[in-house]
């Protein structure tokens, strides 16, 4: 948009002299030359602020990674009061089974004379037509043990 009393071109306004200066000694093109550079000089500044920049900036110290815990902490701990050692209490199952000991996806919960345990869940589909789907998880634990045992 041309400046307001100037015609395109090099020619001087009407009113040149009443700017402070006589209409010989307007240039346009010295006078629209700077305008043109700098308003190239602030796109220019504008973009390259824009570069590298992150609209989520980096953790200062990276943080420890969250730990599981135990979903149902007492039955795990009525097995381990009951075979006088540590057990593992897991913090996940696959969707739909829950760790709860004496759940209804437990259907297993076993106590050897020698402290082993087995701990057993599991869940069927019988719900959709045409497909059958099963899902299985055995924890099992030999306290005092660390020898992985064999079958007989």
């Amino acid at each position: 948009m041309p400046c307001p009393g100037f015609e395109r071109g090099n020619r001087a306004p009407a009113d040149a002299s009443a700017h402070g200066g006589p209409a010989a000694d307007y240039d346009a093109e010295r006078v629209n030359a700077p305008v043109g550079r700098l308003l190239l000089l602030g796109l220019l500044v504008a973009a390259v602020a824009g570069c590298g920049a992150s609209s989520h900036p980096a953790p200062a110290t990276p943080s420890a990674a969250p730990r599981p815990t135990c979903a149902y902490r007492l039955g795990w701990q009525r097995l381990a009061d009951r075979i006088g050692a540590d057990v593992y209490c897991p913090g996940w199952l696959p969707d739909p089974l829950t760790a709860q000991i004496g759940g209804t996806s437990n259907n297993i919960n076993e106590l050897s004379p020698d402290r082993s345990y087995l701990e057993s869940f599991i869940w069927q589909d019988t719900d959709t037509p045409n497909i059958s789907g099963e899902l299985h998880m055995n924890l099992r634990g030999y306290p005092g043990r660390t020898k992985i045992p064999t079958c007989l």
